[in-house]
């Protein structure tokens, strides 16, 4: 696939994806409600998570990435 296939391609999926969102309502009652934990940490909460579910390339900080 060449790069103008490739840009027409993804200005199409790009297109298709604004109209289903300016044309689709979204229904607010079947989200689930705000989280209510007031004493969220990156340290805590969030990194555990990212080191179990990344490979140690992806959670390398980006200094100790080879180039």
């Amino acid at each position: 696939m060449n790069r103008r296939a490739k840009v027409r391609l993804i200005l199409g999926c790009v297109a298709v994806s604004i109209a289903s969102i300016a044309l689709g309502e979204v229904d607010l009652s079947k989200l689930p409600p705000p989280a209510n934990k007031k004493d969220v940490t990156y340290e805590k909460d969030i990194k555990p998570i990212f080191e179990a579910s990344l490979q140690p390339c992806q959670a390398a900080p980006a200094d100790e990435i080879d180039s």
